[in-house]
């Protein structure tokens, strides 16, 4: 699908124009019908498919993917576009629908912002009436440039306005089809021709002699700049805007939001941990009853030990018992030889066995191993 050359004519107004393809289409008795690898093939200038292009060139992608990904992907779009109850297309269903997109002055003649703009918005517009541009070209080898722009959908002829419109009435099909792309030109005028300075119908369709139809094409241009002059005038005073006045409220609103979400993360802490407070409190009682516990074991346990120790002597007491008893053995021993009549000769011999045998009795009332005195 290309542009017809024209060396020799003036085309000032626009020109677009879409149709549809299967992946296999039927083939009929007359020339063969191309599917859609055969169109993806001309807009990338394949050689077998360029042929009615004197000097073919490789095309410029503006948009999409490229032609291995949307054959790769085509079936994937096609799922995406199935209608609630339907199904899958069929290969000789029409699944691609493509518009090429003309712009009216040739290279050397071309004001390069206003086709910048045009591109821009005929993508826009492709978007707007047809869905997701798939892929899009750009082909600057023939008279005029123009774009290519590719979107796959499961059923393309619903997408198209004329198909569309056929569809929907049994009487008239053909004019039906033609008024609706007389719309579908109109929208397209309005979107991208008239911003962009091209002109809806040729001087031909309005008997427009030379003279007119130059002076027409001269405004339109100068409309169409001065249009896009004030439109950036316009996105520049937006600019100074947002740098001056917006853009400083919009930090203060930002740092405003990080201080509540700030807060915010401060408030659910606190909201945790007031939550986790009563099982806070179960784990305390439950320390504090473990602790209790081991309390009351540790006064059992000493009561059993003060109960043993109560039937021993401490060893201030032991001493004390046992001086007692010396003392009263000493008063015994000196009582008996009183009484006996022991002479002081003796004395010495009974002092030291009065020695021997206290020091005897001490260590058998501790508990020490003590030989016998000797006498």
């Amino acid at each position: 699908m290309s542009i017809p050359s024209r060396q020799n004519r003036k085309q000032v107004f626009q020109f677009a124009r879409a149709e549809t393809w299967a992946l296999k289409p039927k083939q009929g008795k007359g020339p063969k019908q191309w599917g859609i690898a055969d169109v993806l093939a001309e807009a990338l200038r394949a050689p077998e498919n360029s042929k009615h292009v004197l000097s073919p060139a490789a095309p410029r992608h503006i948009a999409g993917m490229t032609r291995e990904q949307l054959l790769e992907r085509h079936d994937d779009l096609c799922r995406e576009t199935i209608k609630p109850g339907g199904r899958k297309a069929r290969p000789d269903v029409h699944t691609l629908i493509g518009a090429v997109y003309s712009w009216p002055y040739k290279p050397e003649e071309t004001d390069v912002e206003l086709y910048a703009e045009w591109v821009k918005r005929s993508l826009a517009f492709h978007s707007a009436e047809f869905g997701v541009v798939h892929a899009a070209f750009e082909h600057s080898d023939e008279s005029f440039p123009h774009l290519h722009v590719y979107t796959i959908s499961n059923d393309a002829r619903d997408l198209h306005a004329g198909e569309r419109a056929k569809r929907a009435t049994s009487e008239k099909p053909h004019q039906a089809y033609r008024d609706a792309m007389v719309g579908w030109q109109d929208r397209f005028y309005e979107l991208s021709g008239a911003p962009c300075g091209l002109l809806r119908l040729g001087p031909r369709r309005r008997r427009l002699d030379r003279d007119a139809q130059k002076a027409e094409r001269h405004a339109a241009i100068a409309r169409a700049k001065y249009d896009l002059r004030r439109q950036k005038e316009i996105e520049q005073g937006v600019q100074v805007a947002l740098e001056k006045i917006i853009r400083p409220e919009a930090a203060k609103v930002a740092a405003g939001i990080a201080e509540v979400e700030v807060r915010k993360r401060e408030l659910e802490t606190a909201l945790a941990d007031v939550a986790a407070l009563p099982q806070r409190e179960a784990v305390m009682l439950a320390a504090a009853s473990q602790r209790t516990k081991l309390i009351e074991e540790r006064e059992r346990s000493l009561a059993v030990l003060t109960s043993r120790l109560a039937g021993f002597e401490t060893a201030e007491d032991m001493e004390f018992r046992h001086a007692e008893h010396e003392r009263r053995h000493e008063f015994k021993v000196e009582e008996t030889m009183e009484q006996d009549g022991v002479r002081p000769e003796h004395e010495g011999f009974l002092g030291t066995l009065r020695r021997r045998v206290g020091e005897w009795w001490r260590s058998f009332s501790l508990g020490n191993d003590y030989d016998e005195p000797g006498l």
